[in-house]
């Protein structure tokens, strides 16, 4: 498992580095009602890698609503896809609310646990 999220990690610095060096835009974005406009998988990794706390992250902060405070985001998004994957989006969609610009992310942040999500 940690070779693919390795792997899958360069890819997505890959892509993202093309979407943003050409200005792309996804095919038929569903908009703001896609988890993300080019990737779904990473959410999908990422929880997985959250499901178990290894104490890197405070318990009081392990949670999915832990996306909305940028701190953790900054100091743990490299470490962790899921929250790599929301400090991206909120790069590209600066000064828009997180709760406008990614609906259903922000749905996910009120589920309790990662387990469930």
């Amino acid at each position: 498992a940690p070779v693919a999220l390795s792997i899958f990690s360069q890819y997505l610095q890959v892509t993202r580095g093309l979407q943003t060096d050409y200005m792309l835009e996804p095919a038929g974005s569903h908009g703001v009602w896609g988890l993300d406009d080019y990737h779904c998988l990473p959410f999908y990794f990422g929880a997985c890698q959250l499901i178990q706390n290894n104490g890197s992250i405070p318990e009081e902060q392990h949670s999915p609503s832990c996306i909305h405070g940028n701190n953790l985001l900054q100091t743990k998004g490299d470490m962790y896809m899921y929250l790599g994957c929301i400090r991206y989006i909120k790069s590209l969609k600066k000064g828009v609310p997180f709760f406008e610009s990614s609906p259903m992310l922000d749905d996910i942040s009120h589920i309790p646990s990662w387990t469930k999500v």
